[in-house]
């Protein structure tokens, strides 16, 4: 939901200052490997951790989490 939350923010910012030839941009990031991943991972996957790891890792638009 946030990510969606700062896209139409973006949108709407960008439509309110178009006519001052002022752009707007976002940077919404995908898949960031924290502890977070490392847990999930661990709990929901014991005997596949690191296929699913490489299989998120390669889902991604430049082939790794950031």
């Amino acid at each position: 939901m946030s990510k969606g939350a700062v896209i139409a923010m973006t949108y709407s910012v960008a439509k309110d200052y178009l006519s001052y030839n002022i752009r707007c941009n976002c940077i919404s990031p995908a898949r960031v490997h924290t502890p977070f991943v490392d847990g999930y991972l661990r709990n929901a996957y014991p005997d596949g951790e690191k296929e699913m790891f490489e299989k998120l890792s390669k889902a991604q638009p430049i082939g790794r989490m950031g």
